[in-house]
């Protein structure tokens, strides 16, 4: 079985079990996890890890992807052709472009209710930009039903490590889905 039938057989298995109502926010984030060379074929499998939340657990599928979030935000800022001359000069604005990504991905998930899984996808394009758990953190207070994150990167518990950095998070309320 290849690691991207794994990691659907292994979410169709969360997908069945009784999700309970009662749990925070940080309780309800599940992580894909994948390595980072998968990135394109798991792209492939999105319709199929939606077809296991609607027919199995019975919920509504919302993506959010946040592939193009830096293209759009560069695109529209006063200074980016002087980023393009001095791309070191950009470092104080990533502030503000973490700003905008978990303004926008709150956007999304105010959008989606209760019984609603909202895969959040494209987080490899946020590396070395911000910091994918500062992404996660501050949007749950948007969060009313589920976030499945498609994460490129390790589990080796509790850390999580996008692209295998050096630089590791802790979510320890997260539930990682890998396919070991």
């Amino acid at each position: 079985m290849s690691e991207l039938e794994a990691l659907l057989e292994a979410y169709g298995v969360h997908a069945k079990v009784r999700w309970p109502t009662n749990v925070a926010a940080e309780e309800r984030v599940w992580f894909i996890v994948y390595s980072p060379q998968q990135e394109r074929r798991i792209r492939r499998k999105f319709d199929e890890f939606a077809l296991v939340t609607t027919e199995k657990a019975d919920r509504r599928w919302r993506q959010v992807d946040v592939t193009s979030y830096f293209a759009d935000w560069m695109a529209t800022h006063e200074y980016r052709d002087a980023y393009f001359q001095r791309p070191e000069a950009m470092a104080l604005a990533l502030d503000d472009f973490a700003d905008d990504v978990v303004d926008r991905v709150r956007e999304e998930l105010n959008k989606a209710g209760p019984d609603d899984v909202v895969a959040l996808t494209g987080l490899g394009s946020l590396f070395g930009l911000t910091r994918v758990s500062r992404v996660i953190t501050d949007s749950m207070g948007s969060l009313r039903g589920w976030l499945l994150v498609f994460f490129p990167g390790t589990y080796d518990e509790p850390s999580y490590r996008l692209l295998d950095s050096r630089e590791a998070w802790n979510n320890y309320l997260g539930v990682p889905i890998t396919a070991r």
